[in-house]
């Protein structure tokens, strides 16, 4: 299951980033819960080995992941990396990326991922 959040105050995406995994730990026991920074150097295997770690003992996952929107290559290794997952998504795993900007910057940025 994949969730975006986005808007122009840093609070209020964090508010709804918080409730949405408080959300899937009450839905589903025993969730491991990964934060990856997507502006941090070596996120491309980060969140590849996040997507593709299986547990032995067939828990969930959320994976928080901030920042697709940094810059022109993360968004689109970023992407490229969701594609790629979505072919053959886990059933327990939750995506949850969020992003904070100016909503200028947001309408512009964010178009990308609606194509998507």
């Amino acid at each position: 299951m994949l969730h975006f959040f986005y808007g122009q105050e840093n609070f209020s995406v964090k508010e709804a980033v918080k409730k949405k995994t408080a959300d899937f730990l009450k839905l589903t026991r025993n969730l491991v819960v990964e934060k990856i920074d997507l502006s941090q150097e070596g996120w491309t295997k980060s969140l590849k080995d996040a997507l593709e770690t299986k547990s032995m003992f067939n828990e969930g996952k959320i994976i928080l992941a901030n920042g697709i929107f940094i810059n022109d290559q993360t968004q689109k290794a970023g992407l490229e990396l969701l594609r790629k997952y979505l072919k053959n998504p886990e059933k327990n795993f939750y995506l949850i990326f969020y992003e904070y900007h100016s909503g200028l910057e947001l309408n512009k940025k964010g178009k990308s991922l609606f194509q998507f």
